[in-house]
This record gives structure tokens, sequence and C-alpha cells, in this order.
């Protein structure tokens, strides 16, 4: 006779095999295919997909294996941790990224601003002329 406890830890672990796969195989895409136009960007999510799998393997092992309550929450802080690593990644990544925008706009109202003044001092001024 079968529990309803065994069949959900079965059903979770094929689930969890199910999305290990997936992630796999598109990590194995996006490695070959390289599909962002933008290197940094297939990095990006190369990075991100390799942090779900590495949260999956986590998930897979605290859900199919017994563990000792120590080493379970050794993993789920573990796990804690993957999640605001990728987080705190992706967040500087997004910063560098504003900076480079934000810094490529003013180095343009720079050079703007050097060019008019830089036309301003070529032209002479008609009173400066001393006529002899």
């Amino acid at each position: 006779m079968w529990s309803l406890s065994g069949l959900i830890t079965k059903t979770s672990a094929f689930n969890l095999m199910t999305h290990i796969i997936v992630s796999m195989g598109l990590l194995v895409y996006l490695l070959i295919v390289r599909p962002y136009e933008i290197p940094a960007d297939n990095r990006i999510e190369i990075m991100n997909e390799f942090f779900i799998l590495i949260f999956l393997y986590l998930t897979f092992i605290l859900a199919v294996f017994e563990l000792k309550p120590q080493v379970r929450s050794t993993l789920g802080f573990l796990m804690i941790g993957v999640v605001f690593l990728c987080i705190a990644i992706n967040f500087l990544i997004f910063l560098k990224n504003m900076l480079a925008q934000l810094w490529a706009k003013v180095s343009i109202v720079i050079a703007k601003i050097k060019d008019a003044q830089r036309r301003k001092a070529l032209k002479t001024p008609k009173e400066d002329i001393i006529e002899i």
C-alpha cells in the first residue's frame, strides 16, 4: 500500500528532475547558439541560468534525501545565499550599465559644450581688430 507522502515526494522529485533537464537544455542552448546580439547579454543569461540550476540541485537534494536537520538548515541557508548572490550580481550589472549610459550622455553634453566654446573662441569679433 502506498502513502500520500510517498507519492508527493516522488512527484516532486520527478518535477524537479524535469526542471533540471529543461534548465540544462536551456543552458546548452545559450552556450551554443548565443541568441543575443550583445555578448554581455549572453553571459548574463548564462550566469542566471547557472544560478537557477544550482538552486534546482539544492532543492532536489532537500526534497529527495533524508538529511539531518543541521544539514537541511545549512542547505536552506545556502539556497538563500545563492538567491541573494544572483540578485546582487544582477543589481551590480544593472548599476554598471546605467552608469555607463549616464556617462555616455554626460560625455556628449560635455563635448557639445566644448565645441560651442571652441567655436566662440575661433570667431574674432570686429571690435577687437585695430585699424592703422
